[in-house]
């Protein structure tokens, strides 16, 4: 028994190099994952950075586009090519929310609010002189906005020529 008496301290100092150790290997394994995972971030947040974010101009000629595509599909009794287009207008102004939230134009926007429920109302009720009366109010809504923001050289006005030529408004066309 005698001479393993001698061992105690031994055994003892290496228990305590074994726990330094496995601590020691932890920590080092844990600050590489830290590492990793912020190189990982580090990417993502580069990428973010360089991706692609519409203009405020480029949501508003989207706009524009669906404007005068409403303005034919509603006139020619298309109410589901109408409620469609009213809803890409819809979606372009949600996106210059998200997009441009800091923009002093974008804080000019819920003034459209009105003016918007009242076409969607006249799709609804597919009734040509309300939808006609709602996207006049509409489309001088766009202009008080316009010169609300500083732009009043950009006229819009009802739409005198079709946007696309290659899209037919009039169902009565296709029977």
């Amino acid at each position: 028994m005698k001479r393993f008496s001698n061992f105690g301290p031994v055994i003892i100092i290496v228990s305590i190099f074994s726990i330094v150790a496995i601590l020691f290997a932890a920590c080092t394994s844990q600050q590489r994952n830290d590492r990793m995972l912020q190189a990982r971030l580090d990417s993502l947040d580069q990428r973010l950075r360089h991706s692609y974010t519409p203009g405020f101009g480029e949501l508003m000629l989207n706009i524009q586009i669906h404007h005068s595509k409403l303005w034919f599909a509603g006139t020619n009794d298309n109410w589901e090519l109408a409620a469609y287009d009213e809803s890409l207008i819809r979606s372009a102004f949600r996106k210059i929310h998200a997009y441009h939230p800091d923009d002093p134009n974008t804080a000019a926007l819920p003034m459209i609010d009105g003016p918007m429920d009242s076409v969607t109302a006249a799709i609804s009720l597919k009734s040509p002189p309300a939808f006609r009366r709602s996207f006049v109010l509409l489309t001088s809504t766009c202009n008080n906005c316009h010169a609300v923001t500083k732009h009043p050289f950009n006229i819009i006005t009802i739409p005198r020529v079709e946007p696309i030529g290659n899209q037919v408004f009039s169902l009565k066309q296709t029977n």
